[in-house]
């Protein structure tokens, strides 16, 4: 197991995680970077690389679609749906991108194949593992405050939203700032703060009755 992922993400995250890891098909990508090395470069359109984009796909859709309820409107699911297809594309785009720049030598030429590979194994191992089981989390966490935020517009006014951390050693110092606040579900704060804030992140918001917590400033927050 990678220590310096341990040390970031937790030992026992990391079990959880191996598991979606084990998912990703990594013959795609072998099969992608053949045909990269084959063709002297890459278009997004081009068989294998689409490929590629659906294997991420899969992988992370699969996190989102058991995030979501059975009570979910289909128009959001398909949202939810849509934005992880447009990342899986940009993230494979920049694979390539990397992988392309490994073709040739210090020399000039174009690697053996058998050298490029050993190359692009590392771009695959970060990529597709590490990178992957971090991004499997963001979208099942993203899709429930989706969710939750769907279940908190019916509600109306009715309550505030509170943001609150996992209150231990481990909270980043720039979201434990935002510890607390306390404010309504139409104010601007929730455009650019609602949870998850980065990888990894373990923030939440709940709601909390009027007059049971003090309201924030807006523009403070």
């Amino acid at each position: 197991m990678n220590n310096a992922l341990a040390e970031l993400y937790g030992s026992d995250n990391l079990i959880r995680l191996a598991d979606k890891d084990s998912r990703f098909d990594h013959s795609v990508w072998d099969r992608a970077v053949k045909w990269l090395h084959s063709k002297r470069g890459y278009e997004i359109d081009d068989k294998p690389v689409r490929d590629l984009i659906n294997e991420t796909y899969r992988v992370l859709s699969e996190g989102v679609n058991g995030a979501i309820t059975e009570e979910v409107p289909a128009e959001l699911t398909q949202s939810l749906l849509n934005n992880t297809y447009i990342f899986s594309g940009f993230k494979t785009y920049h694979e390539m991108r990397q992988a392309s720049a490994l073709l040739r030598s210090s020399t000039g030429g174009f690697k053996s194949f058998e050298k490029f590979y050993r190359d692009v194994k590392k771009i695959d191992n970060t990529y597709n593992r590490s990178y992957l089981a971090a991004e499997y989390e963001f979208a099942v966490q993203s899709t429930q405050m989706a969710v939750k935020w769907k279940d908190w517009e019916e509600d109306g006014d009715r309550y505030l939203l509170q943001y609150r951390t996992a209150g231990d050693e481990r909270v980043r110092e720039e979201h434990a700032a935002l510890n607390n606040t306390t404010l309504p579900i139409d104010d601007k704060f929730w455009d650019s703060y609602l949870p998850p804030l980065g990888w990894r992140c373990r923030c939440t918001v709940v709601q909390v009755r009027k007059g049971k917590h003090p309201v924030s400033d807006s523009d403070a927050a």
